[in-house]
């Protein structure tokens, strides 16, 4: 069995890290979610590197700050994403408008994510 680092992992499966993700109710994603604002209780395992995963959700940091709301699996992040999009749009356009735009902005969204690292790309589209 080789041996992945945490950081690796990140690199992999960026949504481990957190990235993409609306940090504060400043970002204007930000949707409260009584599920996910809560804490994780998991405990942690450390790599030699400094990086820890929480035991319980997967999430993995590299601080010895430890607090962490849950992770998200990729098909729950793109249905809540999908969700708000069509939430914030629905008023202004028909229907068949709004899922012909919603596909425009996930081709667009996905040619951009083809040339870029996943992790590079999912900080660039999260808002500071």
């Amino acid at each position: 069995m080789s041996y992945v680092s945490y950081r690796q992992m990140v690199m992999q499966e960026p949504w481990r890290y957190g990235a993409g993700l609306p940090q504060n109710a400043l970002d204007p994603t930000w949707v409260p979610n009584a599920l996910l604002d809560n804490e994780c209780p998991g405990d942690f395992d450390w790599d030699m590197e400094g990086w820890w995963i929480c035991k319980y959700c997967g999430r993995i940091g590299n601080t010895g700050y430890t607090r962490h709301r849950p992770v998200q699996h990729p098909l729950s992040y793109f249905v809540q994403g999908a969700a708000l999009y069509a939430a914030n749009k629905a008023d202004a356009v028909p229907w068949g408008l709004l899922i012909n735009q919603t596909l425009f902005v996930l081709g667009v969204a996905l040619r951009q994510a083809a040339v870029l690292p996943v992790t590079g790309y999912a900080q660039r589209m999260t808002a500071p």
